[in-house]
């Protein structure tokens, strides 16, 4: 797409929509897609640290990721357990580091225990978790913009979570064959 950004309004007169699709301030969006706050379709759960005479490398309890280092390309690579974890990320979540790097993305293919530098999101009602987590891989540079704020480059607040994206319904796609294309 070509269309010039706005402010946060695309405009592009030769935009020619297909039937089905609306112009949105993120850009054409199938019209039962709706543009919304993060923090209104997911639920946030931010780490915490137990105490380190919990930690373990004998594979007791839950895995536990402290931060990005533990993050492969989609899935995190555990190096350590904690027997009496505090704060949980629940299988399928998607998982994303909330201190400088802020904004990178792995998926929990199990539940881990989770520390202070990750934070665990998890799509309420109908929103598709694999869609968030390629959502928010697409949208790192923002996340970093956000986290960039604070002295020590963290999350945003996790009851503000002010990132604009899409609610689609869980499998949502756009209709087959119909895509937005540039008038002449």
């Amino acid at each position: 797409m070509t269309g010039q950004k706005q402010g946060k309004s695309w405009h592009n007169p030769t935009l020619d929509l297909p039937e089905g699709y609306r112009l949105t301030e993120l850009g054409p969006l199938p019209d039962e897609w709706r543009v919304v706050q993060l923090g209104e379709v997911v639920t946030l759960t931010m780490g915490q640290s137990p105490p380190s005479t919990t930690y373990n490398v004998n594979w007791q309890g839950l895995p536990f990721l402290q931060g990005k280092a533990e993050f492969g390309d989609i899935y995190p690579r555990p190096v350590k357990w904690c027997s009496k974890p505090i704060r949980i990320a629940k299988s399928d979540s998607v998982l994303i580091s909330v201190r400088a790097p802020v904004g990178d993305v792995n998926i929990a293919q199990q539940d881990y225990c989770i520390g202070r530098g990750l934070a665990s999101l998890s799509g309420k009602q109908d929103l598709d978790n694999m869609f968030m987590f390629y959502f928010l891989l697409n949208s790192k540079s923002r996340l970093e913009e956000e986290g960039t704020g604070s002295p020590s480059h963290r999350f945003p607040s996790s009851a503000r979570l002010p990132m604009r994206c899409v609610r689609c319904r869980r499998g949502g796609r756009p209709r087959s064959g119909s895509s937005p294309r540039r008038g002449s």
